[in-house]
């Protein structure tokens, strides 16, 4: 007997349910997602949830249910690279708190325009000096803060550089002799769009960063 199961969270907690499911040989589509306005009248628990998604479920057609995303392989690999967004974030804000601090005190680094690497790695090697105990202190604070950007800058350079490997393993290899698009593009295409259900081609391309491609489709 035909057995299809939504399960909720397929792209994170629910993955691993899905993949069991789908290993098992039934067949398996995202969760709607349920409307907790209109819900609150009747409470939420796990066996009205999954009351509600099912009867959600079985009002839908075949094409609109959401089929998980392949989550094996180059691709799976690929969507655990693209975390990257952390190290950048976190790499923006210990320059940025690198920077407000040696303007904020003179310790001997002209911060008025963007550190360079160079001076980044001049910070680092910073030793304890004989000064007022408050420029001890900053001096001290700049070069942990220095040593830890320059430690997620080698973090994002083996990650891109991995990535890029993925990606010239991957269905999506062509991408990358386009112009303007590099590895990081071309595994955000393949882990977010690349998969039953996807988004339409106009939204991929304003994904991909080629919004001027978009006259084309009205043609």
């Amino acid at each position: 007997m035909a057995c299809l199961w939504a399960v909720e969270g397929i792209g994170s907690y629910g993955a691993r349910l899905a993949r069991a499911v789908s290993d098992a040989g039934y067949d398996v589509a995202e969760a709607p997602r349920m409307n907790a306005r209109g819900r609150r009248a009747i409470g939420k628990s796990d066996p009205l949830d999954a009351a509600a998604i099912g009867t959600a479920v079985i009002g839908l057609e075949e094409s609109q249910l959401r089929a998980p995303r392949r989550d094996e392989g180059t691709r799976a690999g690929l969507r655990i690279l693209s975390t990257r967004d952390q190290l950048t974030r976190e790499r923006t804000v210990n320059v940025n708190a690198l920077i407000a601090l040696l303007r904020a005190h003179d310790l001997g680094i002209d911060a008025r325009k963007p550190l360079v690497p160079a001076q980044i790695a001049t910070i680092t090697r910073w030793r304890e000096r004989q000064e007022q105990i408050e420029l001890s202190i900053a001096r001290e604070e700049a070069v942990r803060l220095a040593r830890r950007v320059l430690e997620v800058t080698t973090q994002l350079t083996a990650n891109q550089k991995r990535m890029t490997e993925l990606t010239q393993q991957s269905p999506a290899a062509p991408l990358l002799e386009m112009v303007g698009v590099g590895a990081v593009t071309v595994a955000t295409v393949l882990t977010a769009w690349l998969h039953p259900g996807r988004g339409s081609q106009r939204s991929c391309l304003r994904l991909t960063g080629r919004g001027e491609s978009l006259a084309t489709l009205k043609r």
